[in-house]
């Protein structure tokens, strides 16, 4: 069985280099806390785990291992890099 659903033809959004660097803009604002913070968590357990510092959070799973913090931060840290160019604010 096959549904027909009758759609108005009308004009297609269009891309803008502004919409582009709006949404790279807020990729951005977001990526830069979230790498923050992973940096912050790996320090901190890698610090932990070197008799450094105070006790971590987090005592078991993926979280628990400095490691998953550092490929979080990386990989915001890259994201945030490529968009903050494309929005035109590095």
């Amino acid at each position: 069985m096959q549904v027909r659903i009758p759609m108005k033809a009308g004009v297609r959004p269009q891309r803008t280099r502004e919409a582009d660097r709006a949404a790279a803009g807020l990729a951005s604002g977001v990526c830069r806390p979230v790498m923050l913070i992973g940096y912050l968590m790996a320090g901190w357990r890698l610090l932990y785990e070197l008799r450094l510092g105070h006790k971590f959070g987090v005592e078991d799973g993926i979280w628990s291992h400095w490691q998953a913090w550092a490929a979080i931060a990386l990989v915001s840290h890259a994201l945030w890099s490529r968009s903050a160019k494309h929005a035109g604010e590095v």
